[in-house]
């Protein structure tokens, strides 16, 4: 239900809101719409490791419709998926 996100940006999060995040997934068609994700999160923790800054990021997948978006990004970059 989270992700780690990588940025070579360093972004201010309001730890204490939600932030909508949109996800692009890397298409070698030309498809815009079809590859794009967008779902309510929590930034759960922050670091920067060289020139590099990582987000933990926790979704809110209330609905079945935004479970099935968390599985399409799970399923794109191949990774395990798990729903409580």
């Amino acid at each position: 239900t989270g992700v780690q996100l990588k940025s070579t940006q360093s972004i201010n999060f309001n730890h204490r809101s939600p932030v909508n995040l949109t996800i692009f997934l890397p298409s070698a068609e030309q498809e815009s719409g079809d590859k794009t994700v967008s779902l309510l999160g929590d930034v759960i923790h922050h670091h920067q490791q060289q020139a590099l800054c990582y987000y933990g990021i926790r979704f809110h997948p209330h609905s079945e419709q935004d479970k099935a978006k968390v599985q399409k990004i799970f399923d794109y970059f191949d990774k395990k998926s798990a729903f409580k």
